[in-house]
């Protein structure tokens, strides 16, 4: 888990007083039903087990969404695919936590047939209604579960710190607004 001092006190005692009552008495087994992706979480341990192909791309698509909110990009999302991927892959490409495989996917146009990487399109294809994003093409949400964008990286994204999230959305509309 992050670290808590980076929350309120008070919002940060009861996010994790709930998760430890939910846990029960071992803590073991724990699956936080409002992380964005269903991490399995140690609570006690502050472990995280691997993720899934499915839960790495949605984790990628909440903190991107969420970094552009925290750096207040208020959406809409106009981009199609073509516009969009390029500018991802370079800004990616360049985002030092993106070489963690074991919390994120490696991206290339066109994916593999191995399934060791997907498409960048793959991202946002993973945001689905229970995300608090799952209305980008019109609009990010600013008080995404009742949270400050930062807050909410820091809760339900892994992998990286709110500060690393809002370098790769600068880094991304960046790119966006100078294509190569």
């Amino acid at each position: 888990m992050r670290d808590p001092s980076l929350l309120s006190a008070s919002r940060a005692q009861r996010h994790y007083s709930a998760q430890r009552s939910a846990a029960g008495p071992d803590c073991a087994g724990f699956t936080d039903p409002d992380a964005p992706s269903s991490l399995h979480l140690g609570i006690c341990d502050d472990a995280l087990v691997t993720m899934t192909k499915p839960q790495k791309l949605k984790n990628t698509a909440e903190g991107l969404l969420a970094g552009l909110a925290a750096i207040g990009f208020q959406g809409p999302w106009p981009w199609a695919h073509h516009q969009w991927e390029g500018a991802f892959y370079r800004a990616w490409r360049n985002w030092a936590p993106a070489a963690n495989t074991e919390m994120f996917r490696t991206f290339q146009v066109g994916g593999s047939a191995n399934g060791r990487t997907s498409q960048a399109r793959d991202i946002l294809f993973s945001v689905k209604s229970t995300s608090p994003f799952s209305d980008y093409k019109d609009a990010l949400n600013p008080q995404p579960l009742g949270l400050t964008p930062e807050e909410y990286l820091e809760i339900h994204v892994h992998g990286a710190s709110p500060e690393q999230w809002k370098e790769l959305a600068r880094a991304f509309l960046a790119e966006m607004s100078n294509p190569s």
